[in-house]
């Protein structure tokens, strides 16, 4: 393959991870492997959700990058489509675009079920607190101490479990655990990549509190602990929990394999992919 068309697809592969659409696929998929874990079916109600997860998903995490990193350029963007004063400029574009993800959003949101939005409130104020300073002196609850893995652990682990039923029965309970551990473990090294960044700001996190190496104890017992809670949900009928044991053993490899010089992919691709892989693994056994 030419120079040329490598390099340009390498950067439409990397621009597909950077700009959250793989994340979108990831939550797309998992919304709907653990509707199966919950009902053994899929309806298609279900698929109109995860769509509307998919898009929302993009579109949070690019507001989080653009709130965090871009604050300045998203001020200048509003003052130039509400003011004379500020010209619009190419860069205001990008704000643009990046909002573009809430129009899908927008239209499922009205074929989605009452009950449905009703449980999709709470990781829905979590989810926008995170991303957006709304709090006093512009902060986010993400650079409040602690706070950034257990609201994307919890956010996550909600989509995975109680926002798939209306039931609360103790199988709902066990999966919401679950998936929180497992969404913690994951997270860990993405907190041990941007601790000197999170640490400039202020911002306490796991791995600056406990060091990189009981950071990484503290996400393999997390992912241990998930199976366990698996072995339990196969005593109250989860006939899926071989493969997810399975795909979260190789989440405990991608884990211990983490070092200060890893690449975006190994974030982006192997760490998120350890979510998709779940998933695949679930469709997988339930088409058999």
């Amino acid at each position: 393959m030419p120079v040329g068309k490598y390099k340009l697809l390498s950067s439409i592969t990397k621009g597909a991870f950077v700009k959250n659409y793989f994340i979108g696929l990831c939550a797309f998929a998992w919304y709907l492997s653990s509707c199966l874990l919950l009902h053994q079916e899929l309806k298609s109600g279900d698929f109109i959700t995860a769509g509307f997860i998919l898009a929302c998903t993009i579109w949070m995490y690019n507001l989080d990058r653009l709130f965090g990193d871009n604050w300045e350029l998203v001020t200048s963007a509003f003052k130039a489509l509400s003011t004379k004063t500020v010209t619009f400029e190419k860069s205001h574009a990008k704000i643009l675009t990046e909002s573009l993800f809430a129009l899908p959003a927008l239209v499922l949101l009205f074929f989605m079920e009452w009950d449905v939005l009703t449980r999709l409130f709470l990781p829905a104020v979590v989810a926008v607190l995170y991303a957006i300073p709304v709090l006093p002196s512009g902060l986010r609850i993400r650079e409040l101490p602690f706070v950034k893995i257990l609201a994307i652990a919890f956010v996550w682990a909600w989509l995975g479990s109680f926002l798939c039923t209306g039931t609360w029965y103790l199988h709902t309970y066990l999966l919401f655990a679950e998936r929180f551990l497992f969404i913690f473990a994951i997270t860990i090294p993405f907190d041990l990549r941007d601790l000197r960044p999170d640490e400039q700001k202020g911002i306490v996190t796991v791995p600056a509190k406990t060091g990189k190496r009981r950071a990484l104890v503290l996400a393999r017992a997390a992912l241990f602990l998930a199976i366990g809670l698996m072995i339990v949900g196969y005593m109250n009928g989860d006939s899926f929990y071989l493969v997810r044991a399975a795909t979260t053993l190789v989440a405990i490899g991608i884990v211990e394999r983490w070092h200060p010089e890893r690449k975006w992919h190994y974030y982006l691709f192997f760490l998120d992919g350890c979510i998709l892989l779940e998933a695949m693994a679930i469709f997988a056994q339930y088409s058999i």
